[in-house]
């Protein structure tokens, strides 16, 4: 009689001999999990180009408005050259069609706390 179980461990299946440690990493760094992704974007050549905004290790950022800014630089009286900088060709700046001279809300999640950082695009 088959059961249903939840699986708790992952196991490598390959042709290959598992010999050894180092066989052993070597196998496991071909694994590729597999994640739904909902954004994504062909291009003309017919390849998948998933936005990098989704990704796992990115924290979650946007554009914040102009009003927001205004806002966000009287709250700390500063004036935009005193706000660290982000290049307008970096691949999350390209992401989010951010422009020079827009400032990037960064949201970093550290356990049950929540930090936003600030960035200002620039050449």
């Amino acid at each position: 009689m088959v059961r249903n179980k939840t699986i708790k461990n992952e196991h490598l299946v390959s042709k290959e001999s598992s010999t050894g440690k180092k066989k052993e990493k070597e196998l496991k760094a071909k694994m590729v999990s597999i994640e739904k992704v909902e954004n994504k974007e062909k291009k003309e050549d017919g390849k998948v180009q998933l936005s990098i905004l989704e990704h796992v290790l990115v924290p979650e950022m946007r554009v914040i408005s102009e009003k927001e800014k205004k806002e966000l630089l009287r709250r700390f009286k500063i004036t935009e050259d005193k706000l660290p900088k982000m290049l307008s060709s970096d691949p999350c700046a390209l992401a989010l069609n951010a422009k020079v001279g827009d400032v990037v809300e960064i949201k970093r999640k550290d356990a049950a706390v929540e930090y936003l950082y600030y960035r200002i695009i620039v050449e």
